[in-house]
């Protein structure tokens, strides 16, 4: 189970609705759930794993596509706080900017989620612009010029809106899935 705070409704649901005193309840962040459940999964014990579907994702990309896990149950995420009622991994930008308006492009990037910004940049240039990884506050790099651009999950877009940054795209909706072990 994630421990990340938006998982916090969906680990209580799942304490009342399925969870039995018979089945051990481990927290981990979220985007060490995939490898987690690959390795607990890897000693032949029975485990099951909720994270982001962009955590996911990501993990499968880090791997290239070599794990054994699958998607079990997608579940919808609809949180009306949210800008996209769903976590949002977006390409964010200060306003009344563009990304044609820059001659050369930096982007900070939140570590975790490398491979899919990679992904995402790939197709959109020819050559990989420069990517400064963090693991947190992210936008805090466009405020402080240390990049034109981020790409991060936004939520409520709260801290984007405080820091006069705009969704200018959006890369990946996530909502939340059961990963397990794949039948062999």
């Amino acid at each position: 189970m994630p421990k990340n705070t938006g998982f916090k409704k969906i680990v209580e649901n799942l304490r009342t609705t399925i969870i039995s005193d018979k089945i051990d309840l481990l927290l981990f962040r979220g985007e060490d759930i995939p490898a987690l459940v690959e390795e607990f999964s890897a000693k032949n014990l029975l485990v099951l794993g909720i994270t982001g579907e962009d955590l996911y994702s990501e993990y499968l990309l880090k791997v290239n596509n070599k794990s054994n896990l699958k998607i079990i149950r997608k579940g919808i995420w609809d949180d009306s706080a949210f800008i996209f009622r769903k976590p949002t991994l977006s390409l964010l930008l200060p306003k009344n900017k563009k990304l044609a308006d820059f001659s050369v492009l930096k982007f900070a990037v939140n570590k975790k989620y490398r491979q899919l910004a990679m992904q995402f940049l790939q197709k959109k240039y020819s050559a990989m612009p420069e990517m400064l990884l963090f693991n947190g506050e992210t936008e805090q790099a466009v405020k402080q010029g240390l990049a034109e651009a981020c790409i991060d999950v936004v939520c409520t877009g709260k801290t984007a809106f405080d820091l006069g940054l705009y969704v200018s795209e959006t890369i990946f909706f996530s909502d939340f899935v059961l990963i397990g072990r794949g039948v062999e």
